[in-house]
């Protein structure tokens, strides 16, 4: 007999989701809804667990993630596979549309978002992009990068910490306290007996 025939779950996909409930603000106020936490790269990540029991990203580093997604969906960028209904009809002279077409809400999220990737530079904006907004497996990109087993992750990671620095999520990382004296060549300090 087949395994799947054996399965009381009359849904298989269901199996490959986590499938939580999220209050989200709308127009008109509150709603509940249901959120696939395991719908991206990032989202599995985010609910793995090291082997210490400590979520491997942090929920700053997620919302970082969340918040990049988020300005990729705004800013018209993601691939469509089908037509796009939300562009007026061509005019018939052959000319694309341009950034004059986009709206201000749109226009606003793709320079938030060349902000963000500016700040990471070639290499960790390519993996924020391809992990966070294209959805790809962190396997996908090392195969595609030509790099070494689990290195996707630390790069993610990496970006992600610079991200919530980006955005104000966390406090920024503690310089070095200023130096206090400057000594010349031979000072010592008293109370300090050199042998």
């Amino acid at each position: 007999m087949l395994a799947r025939l054996d399965d009381p779950c009359p849904d298989p996909a269901s199996r490959h989701r986590l499938v939580a409930r999220r209050t989200v603000k709308t127009d008109s106020g509150f709603a509940e809804v249901s959120v696939n936490e395991l719908e991206s790269p990032l989202s599995r990540l985010f609910v793995r667990k090291d082997r210490h029991g400590k979520a491997w990203l942090s929920a700053e580093e997620f919302a970082a993630g969340e918040r990049i997604r988020a300005d990729f969906e705004r800013a018209g960028l993601s691939p469509r596979i089908s037509a796009s209904w939300s562009m007026p009809v061509a005019s018939g002279n052959g000319a694309r549309h341009g950034a004059g077409d986009l709206s201000d809400f749109a226009l606003d999220s793709r320079r938030r978002l060349e902000k963000a990737l500016a700040l990471l530079g070639h290499e960790l904006a390519n993996t924020v992009l391809d992990i966070c907004c294209f959805l790809k497996g962190l396997e996908e990109v090392e195969r595609e990068h030509s790099w070494p087993p689990r290195s996707a992750k630390l790069m993610l990671r990496t970006a992600l910490r610079m991200l919530t620095v980006h955005y104000g999520l966390c406090a920024a990382p503690r310089k070095s306290a200023p130096m206090r004296h400057w000594g010349g060549p031979g000072y010592r300090p008293r109370g300090i007996a050199l042998d």
